[in-house]
């Protein structure tokens, strides 16, 4: 007469970018399919700054606001067995370069931070992620919202994820397990009872935000002269009319190797506009050779990026996404449109992006870099990845949604993680048509149980009333 149900189980990831940080919070069933919980996400929050900027008596303020209203989204019964998982991406990568300590002392504040909340949490679930695990989870993120990975087929039947932040770049894709011999950097994984073997590609300081300094730093190596404190820098891929102002700290990134950092001077990188030259920078930034010759660091070998890639279905999110919004490229384009809509936003001025900006929907943007974001966008898919042709580039994607939920690294790391979560105990519950008759039942009792007490009632008073008879 009794089944078995399972309390719903909740976590919440935390994406701490390099710009800002996203808390995520999933649900899925307690019971698990094939030992993997089939994830939905609930509820978004978020807190801009990235971690490494905030200081350590400032974390309890960065994380309750939204750690109080995702919590309040969990039901009671459900809310002392849910977990937090924290994982910080290329700008704690960075850090972790530059500066282990803070970085460690960021790790050990954002854990001490958990302790205090009513969130449970295992310290291997809090750290500085790995840039493979980034795009492993992207790609599964991709492919459980595809539905692809419910049921296992050939690797032509997934899709591969390219993820592009600000500090870092990701690519992954499936390979067959025949063919893992063949490429470096392949991570099992097994997802509702299925062993996959993903091909997983993290380039550091590859993010648009790093990328745009190096390319600043690339202009200053070839322009700059040692007379002056404020020197001139002629800056093609921003607009005629515009102008960018920077000092020593602006490029204190370690992925600027060059040695332009010493001293007082200011640089003045001043909007030319020039889609030529632009298009010249920024390939020395991805070509191996110039990139090295150039002494530029952090320079990528295009042999790390498998041939195979060009040849498999994509989604293409993050800044790939927010790029080709903002400059009309539709979300499946062919390479020469994408280059057409680029080439028009780097020759507008500095004015005629003010008018671009006033009937834009993104009043955040800032067009004055869009020129850059795009031309880089395509020179990395084009060049590094391979993707030279129209018809290659109609194998991509660019998109930040499927089925109405955002593509990112989160939803694949939480998918993954509830392999390893247990599930929750089962709880018995009455089925609905026994659980019926027995009120039937109850309710026949209790019209029973009145009926004989005012039977009985009557007759104890006829027996009162009663009189014997003489003899």
């Amino acid at each position: 007469m009794a089944s078995i149900v399972f309390v719903a189980q909740y976590a919440m990831v935390i994406d701490a970018g390099s710009t800002h940080t996203d808390m995520i919070l999933y649900s899925w069933p307690g019971s698990k399919r094939n030992n993997t919980g089939e994830v939905t996400q609930i509820h978004l929050c978020s807190a801009t700054g990235g971690i490494a900027q905030v200081a350590l008596e400032n974390i309890s303020v960065y994380f309750k606001p939204c750690f109080d209203e995702s919590y309040a989204f969990i039901k009671d019964e459900s809310r002392k067995n849910a977990e937090v998982l924290f994982g910080a991406t290329a700008g704690m990568r960075l850090l972790e370069q530059t500066d282990p300590i803070k970085a460690s002392e960021v790790i050990s504040g954002v854990k001490s931070y958990f302790r205090q909340s009513d969130w449970q949490f295992k310290e291997l679930n809090v750290g500085i992620i790995a840039g493979s695990t980034e795009g492993v989870s992207g790609w599964i993120t991709t492919n459980f919202l595809l539905q692809t990975v419910l049921k296992k087929g050939s690797v032509d039947d997934t899709s591969g994820a390219m993820d592009l932040g600000g500090a870092s770049t990701q690519i992954s894709f499936e390979v067959s397990q025949d063919s893992v011999k063949d490429f470096g950097n392949v991570y099992p994984i097994t997802l509702f009872g299925n062993r996959y073997y993903i091909f997983s590609q993290s380039f550091i300081c590859h993010g648009v935000v790093q990328s745009l300094m190096r390319y600043r730093a690339a202009l200053v190596i070839e322009q700059s002269s040692p007379e002056g404190e404020t020197i001139d820098i002629k800056s093609p891929c921003e607009p005629l009319g515009g102008n960018f102002n920077a000092s020593a700290p602006y490029f204190s990134s370690v992925c600027v190797k060059a040695d332009i950092v010493k001293g007082n001077k200011t640089y003045n990188f001043v909007g030319t506009g020039n889609y030529p030259e632009c298009q010249r920078i920024i390939s020395k930034l991805l070509n191996y050779t110039e990139c090295s010759n150039a002494k530029l660091g952090y320079c990528v070998d295009p042999a790390q990026i498998p041939d195979e890639a060009v040849r498999r279905r994509f989604y293409a999110f993050a800044a790939y996404s927010y790029i080709t919004t903002d400059l009309q490229i539709p979300i499946i384009s062919v390479r020469t449109e994408a280059q057409r809509q680029i080439k028009g936003m780097c020759e507008k001025t500095k004015a005629q992006l003010v008018d671009v900006k006033a009937v834009s929907k993104n009043k955040k943007r800032k067009y004055e870099t869009l020129c850059f974001e795009g031309q880089y966008m395509f020179t990395l898919l084009s060049e590094l990845y391979g993707f030279k042709t129209d018809e290659d580039w109609t194998h991509i994607s660019f998109t930040n949604q499927v089925r109405n939920t955002t593509l990112g690294w989160s939803l694949g790391y939480m998918v993954n993680a509830t392999e390893e979560i247990a599930a929750a105990p089962p709880i018995p519950k009455l089925k609905v048509l026994p659980f019926s008759m027995l009120i039937v039942l109850f309710v026949i009792f209790v019209l029973l149980s009145i009926a004989f007490s005012i039977h009985g009632y009557k007759v104890k008073k006829n027996a009162t009333g009663y009189q014997r008879l003489p003899p």
